[in-house]
């Protein structure tokens, strides 16, 4: 957060400032979305929001708004400051801050999961793949049920 000798961020209150305006720009340009646009905003930190559509849209068209909202969004920031597309998923299953998992074109991407992690063998990480991919794939839930028991139990 800052030290007395840091060069950049010499005070503790300069790096509060700065994530408190950070803070406040975001805040509202989530109120903007939320009442310009057909999204809703599910996810907000210091420097980032995720969105989702609140009706059924193509991904190609929902793209597009996306970079439409990064547009306007970047219009009521001060230079040089500038809202970014960062990335499209299919799914995003979110567990809790800062830990989620995406899936995009048959691949799954980690944060702050087990698969993202040092410390756990790789057949506790291929379960947890195995796992998570039947489930975005619409896996029946009774038969993921049996998959599960059975891995489990040749262990």
């Amino acid at each position: 957060m800052g030290f007395e000798k840091n060069k950049y961020f010499s005070h503790l209150g300069r790096v509060e400032s700065i994530s408190c305006m950070g803070r406040k720009y975001l805040d509202q340009i989530v109120t903007h979305i939320s009442c310009n646009y057909p999204v809703r905003v599910i996810y907000g930190d210091t420097d980032s929001c995720l969105i989702i559509p609140t009706s059924p849209i193509p991904a190609s068209n929902y793209i597009q708004l996306c970079h439409d909202i990064c547009k306007d969004g970047t219009r009521m920031l001060p230079q040089p400051m500038a809202i970014n597309f960062k990335e499209y998923y299919d799914i995003i299953i979110l567990m809790s801050k800062k830990r989620y998992i995406m899936y995009k074109n048959h691949t799954l991407k980690y944060k702050g999961v087990m698969n993202a992690q040092q410390g756990y063998c790789q057949f506790a990480k291929d379960l947890y793949s195995t796992t998570i991919t039947n489930m975005v794939n619409n896996f029946p839930k009774f038969r993921l049920f049996l998959m599960l028991i059975n891995i489990l139990q040749i262990v």
